[in-house]
């Protein structure tokens, strides 16, 4: 009787061990199965997508170009060595990004030995005073433009801009801002976006409209 059930209990056992081992397998395949963010190992540096557009690049050399790619899940390894492809040409931008050329556009890679977020001056911005602030949008009037982003808008005067319509997604208002959403008319913000403006022409009665817009920041 006795014999039995020790039997029964060293089945029970690797019963319980086997399923556990399925498991921990399970975790493993799905752990190692996700994809990283994109990156690029160059000189030596690993550098990952910040998803952030390079507006002030409009032409130039390219200073290499990834000849190799592992997969989705891995990092790269060497130099010229990408997780998401072959063929894309870079440009080194300073000492912590460099920029990628993909879907036609130069993508801002970072060092991932750098943790913040701030934003880099290539990315497309301007400054503007909030004149009408509805439930998901605000219109807004601009007041400054970066030199280097003029080109965005035709090079016109300020006065000649059309009022611009921009969604609150990414619209921050830090903690130390007593200003509630709908106290924003009149108040100054300033938005990065990824270069791209709609209904600018002059002939269209439609407000100019963004791209992709990364951040709507309150300016104290």
């Amino acid at each position: 009787m006795k014999k039995l059930t020790l039997v029964l209990m060293l089945i029970a056992f690797v019963g319980l061990f086997s399923a556990c081992e399925e498991i921990r397998k399970e975790s493993i395949k799905e752990e190692v199965g996700c994809d990283l963010i994109p990156m690029v190992q160059i000189d030596g540096h690993l550098y990952q997508d910040t998803g952030f557009v390079n507006s002030a690049v409009t032409c130039g050399t390219a200073d290499g170009e990834i000849k190799t790619s592992v997969s989705q899940q891995e990092k790269p390894m060497q130099d010229d060595e990408s997780n998401f492809g072959t063929g894309f040409e870079y440009q080194l931008m300073d000492k912590i990004h460099v920029n990628v050329f993909l879907k036609d556009r130069w993508i801002i890679f970072k060092s991932i030995a750098v943790s913040n977020d701030e934003i880099p001056e290539s990315v497309a911005n301007f400054k503007a005073e909030v004149i009408d602030s509805e439930d998901s949008t605000l219109l807004l009037r601009i007041t400054e433009v970066p030199d280097l982003f003029k080109y965005l808008f035709k090079d016109k005067d300020l006065d000649q801009f059309k009022p611009i319509r921009v969604g609150t997604d990414n619209l921050v208002i830090y903690s130390h801002q007593d200003v509630k959403k709908d106290e924003l008319v009149g108040k100054l913000v300033q938005v990065w976006f990824d270069g791209q403006v709609e209904n600018a022409d002059a002939k269209s009665s439609s407000p100019m409209e963004l791209g992709d817009v990364y951040r709507i920041s309150l300016v104290d």
